[in-house]
């Protein structure tokens, strides 16, 4: 078989959560554990998987867009426009994003801010216009106080990646999910036990904690927005290479920002705070550089403070605590990475060092009262 042999029986599990559409979604106190390779790997799996491209023309005198086919899904999303042989009806902008508004059959209008006034049309442009827009919509998430463990890879973000109905050789801009939140989550992954990719070669990518993807596509490119991960602990303790060394081992990575997006549109936004994490062999890698180079390239602004990483010297980004090894991170009770106590303990670095002044990581109590009967169902009345 094509999965992983456990007591004779060939298992295969691709993620654990995956979510393409959504609209203000929370999702609280579960379990997320058990997840077996080679499908894929990552147990978290967030994407907008595709666009959709559409030709239209406009009528100057309702302000109305009318398409070629389906028009966007709701009000608020996002649409990109493209021409050729010609230029876009006034005041609209070429390869530029708008919101859609007042949808109606095939028809809609478009405003230049999410919720604003519908754009007045003053020309109807000439050649052949087109419109692409992501079948699915994701905004509004917030992933918070659950507990993910036995699983090789944690946070996988993904852009849509296919112009479904564009023309050949045209590929206008991948969308993102926006306003994203991680908070107080705890991630246990280990590549070295829960996948057949233990060299870090391979999609394994040896324990990786996040990995933003699909992010240019051309001029173009959407990045994503209000990205947040605050005070989650990312347990990725086994290195893959080397199952006996707790702390570090060549390949594997903290994050991966990928592709380079410095040719199309960057991410804005993006928060990375009070986290507890392993640096890894790369800490933040891209396909053309490590570290704040890759931050720089990928996002208009960023904010990156008090994460504790583990990580042998001081390295990228700044404004992080920086412990040696596990053990030096001091927690309760590290249990080698494996269902342990990851309260701190008086003594570490991270006790009280958040930027809220409390301790860096998952807010254990809070975690365990969210999620101590999931497994049982017995929930006490509200």
């Amino acid at each position: 078989g094509s999965g992983t042999i456990r007591g004779g029986f060939d298992y295969v599990k691709k993620n654990l959560f995956e979510l393409k559409t959504s609209n203000k979604t929370l999702v609280f106190g579960n379990l997320f554990e058990n997840m077996w390779g080679p499908d894929q790997d990552t147990a978290i799996n967030i994407k907008l998987e595709r666009n959709s491209c559409r030709t239209f023309t406009v009528n100057t005198s309702t302000d109305v867009v009318t398409g070629s086919g389906s028009p966007p899904a709701m009000d608020g999303q996002q649409v990109r426009l493209q021409n050729s042989g010609g230029a876009v009806p006034a005041p609209l902008s070429d390869s530029t994003t708008y919101f859609a508004r007042d949808i109606s059959g095939s028809t809609f209008k478009l405003a230049a801010t999410q919720g604003g006034a519908a754009v007045d049309l003053s020309t109807t442009g000439s050649g052949t216009h087109r419109y692409e827009y992501a079948l699915e919509m994701l905004q509004d998430l917030t992933f918070f106080r659950n507990h993910v463990r036995n699983a090789p890879l944690a946070v996988l973000i993904q852009g849509s990646l296919n112009g479904n109905g564009c023309p050949v050789g045209w590929r206008p801009g991948s969308f993102y999910g926006s306003r994203i939140s991680f908070l107080h989550n705890l991630f246990e992954i280990d590549p070295q036990i829960w996948t057949n990719d233990h060299d870090g070669s391979g999609y394994g990518q040896g324990g990786r904690a996040l990995y933003i993807t699909g992010m240019t596509h051309g001029s173009s490119a959407q990045g994503p927005d209000a990205y947040k991960f605050d005070h989650n602990t990312f347990i990725n303790a086994h290195p893959p290479t080397n199952p006996d060394d707790s702390d570090f081992g060549t390949g594997g990575m903290m994050m991966i920002l990928d592709p380079d997006v410095s040719s199309g549109t960057k991410g804005a936004n993006f928060v990375f705070t009070n986290n507890i994490v392993g640096h890894r062999e790369y800490g933040v890698r891209g396909d053309w550089a490590t570290g704040t180079t890759v931050l720089n390239d990928s996002f208009t602004g960023y904010t990156w403070n008090k994460n504790m990483v583990v990580k042998n010297t001081q390295t990228h980004p700044e404004s992080s605590l920086y412990v040696t090894n596990w053990t030096n991170a001091k927690f309760v009770n590290f249990s080698n990475g494996h269902g342990g106590n990851y309260r701190l303990a008086l003594d570490s670095p991270g006790k009280n060092a958040g930027t809220d002044g409390s301790d860096v990581g998952v807010d254990i109590d809070g975690l365990l009262g969210a999620t101590t009967n999931t497994l049982t169902g017995n929930w006490s009345p509200p």
